[in-house]
């Protein structure tokens, strides 16, 4: 049986040629060359006819006979490869970008299309900004990076000429006035212009000399708006110039801002700025912020403030409710406007809450003016409050003080306590003959009794006010 299976194996192909001659014509007939002879070793029946790989097509009609997967009518794969003999590679696979080469082969390249066909548009491409957009598709905007990756920074954006941008966030690259290429970080300083000439944050830093800003007032918890919105700073210049806050740095927790602004940021002599979130009144609880800062937030729970000029500290707040300070809600920490020092407004009795009512937020605080006084500070260190001592600023005068005759002070803070008048009549020393003697004063009638009643120097009929009746 094997012996006749054997026999039968030649007709089986070539019955099996002759069906796919009549079937594709001519186009897959063997030339002269494609049956063999004696002389091709193909045992005259040709090596044309010979299925190496054993996909049903012999070498003559199979364009790799050494590769099953590859014969005429194969389906076409991504491989580099002619699959089905038609003399085309590749063919009627997806090419996204139209470049030839299908996406499966296919690299992705930086041009807004799916060149590889994975579902993702130039991933793996520089994206020097972190934007989203890879720098060949990006723009170059004004933020000190290189944003379209072609090797220069903020490209574009030097209005003046003078090699530096605005966009820099670095004091020594940041051009102040790109409209004008005599200030920028190479310029130099000039006295007395109101300009900061050299961009350094710090305009006309010469009249500065010796003056400071005091911290006199913070909002680290408004009522009436977010925090966020509404936190503020009031600082005071107890100097006789106007200083400029330009350049000054604030601290707080952690968090640092540099007041930077084209424009001059005023601090009268003996005046008040407000530095916080917002300038915007109606969003900031109508406070009148000068100039608005960023990353700085007030914890309420007790927090730092510190304030810093050229490296030099100005001046610094801490409130800590464990340590007495309280909790406000919807009111300023209040300095005593008799504490206008930097030294004092460092103890927690020179604070108290606000009082003044701040617009329609209705929180308590007076930002960019003077503080009411607070009721509970000893201003004098007599050992009194203000509250009960009459003049808190006179540490001779308090409540139980020795009375002091005729120095115009009511020292012991009692108003029935004589001073000035030691004996009542109504008319003190200054004006008073005799101030131990209540029978003599301007104000009394001159009567015959040999003393001058009414402090005119003349006595009983020398006196035409007694008609001259004295006996």
């Amino acid at each position: 049986m094997n012996a006749l299976r054997s026999s039968l194996a030649p007709l089986r192909l070539a019955v099996a040629l002759s069906l796919l001659l009549a079937a594709c014509g001519d186009d897959l007939k063997p030339t002269s060359d494609d049956t063999g002879g004696s002389d091709d070793g193909g045992g005259g029946s040709g090596d044309g006819l010979v299925d190496n790989d054993a996909d049903g097509y012999p070498a003559a009609y199979d364009c790799d006979d050494n590769n099953s997967a590859i014969y005429p009518g194969a389906v076409e794969l991504c491989n580099e490869a002619d699959d089905n003999c038609d003399g085309n590679v590749d063919e009627g696979l997806p090419d996204a970008d139209a470049d030839g080469t299908p996406d499966c082969l296919d690299a992705e390249v930086c041009d807004g299309v799916d060149n590889d066909g994975d579902g993702l548009i130039d991933e793996d491409q520089a994206d020097t900004d972190g934007d989203g957009l890879p720098d060949c598709q990006d723009t170059e905007t004004c933020d000190g990076i290189d944003n379209d990756g072609n090797g220069v920074v903020d490209d574009g954006f030097d209005e003046d000429g003078d090699g530096f941008t605005p966009c820099a966030t670095d004091l020594g690259a940041w051009d102040c006035d790109d409209t004008d290429a005599d200030r920028n970080p190479d310029a130099r300083e000039v006295a007395g212009d109101d300009i900061d000439n050299n961009c350094d944050g710090l305009i006309d830093p010469e009249s500065w000399g010796d003056g400071t800003v005091i911290l006199t007032e913070v909002l680290a918890n408004p009522g009436y708006v977010r925090d966020s919105l509404g936190e503020w700073i009031e600082l005071y210049n107890p100097g006789a110039e106007a200083l400029y806050l330009n350049g000054i740095e604030l601290r707080s927790g952690g968090e640092t801002h540099v007041i930077l602004s084209e424009l001059p940021i005023v601090i009268e002599a003996g005046g008040y700025a407000v530095v916080g979130a917002s300038t915007d009144l109606r969003e900031n609880g109508s406070a009148p912020v000068d100039y608005a800062w960023s990353s700085i937030q007030l914890d309420n729970a007790g927090d730092n403030v510190e304030v810093w000029r050229d490296g030099e500290l100005l001046d610094s707040l801490s409130w800590d409710p464990m340590a007495g300070w309280p909790m406000l809600d919807g009111a300023s920490y209040s300095l005593d406007p008799l504490q206008l020092d930097g030294a004092l407004n460092d103890a927690l009795e020179a604070w108290c809450p606000g009082s003044a009512t701040l617009g329609r937020s209705l929180d308590l605080a007076s930002p960019g003016e003077a503080n009411p006084a607070c009721p509970a500070v000893d201003r004098d260190g007599d050992g009194f409050l203000n509250d009960v001592d009459c003049d808190d600023t006179d540490i001779a005068v308090f409540p139980g003080a020795l009375e002091v005759p005729y120095d115009g002070t009511d020292n012991d803070c009692d108003p029935g306590t004589r001073d000035d008048d030691l004996d009542g009549d109504g008319s003190p020393l200054a004006t008073d003959c005799d101030d131990t003697n209540p029978g003599r004063a301007p104000t009394l009638p001159e009567v015959c009794d040999g003393i001058d009643n009414d402090c005119d120097t003349l006595i009983d009929s020398d006196d035409p006010d007694t008609g001259g009746s004295c006996l």
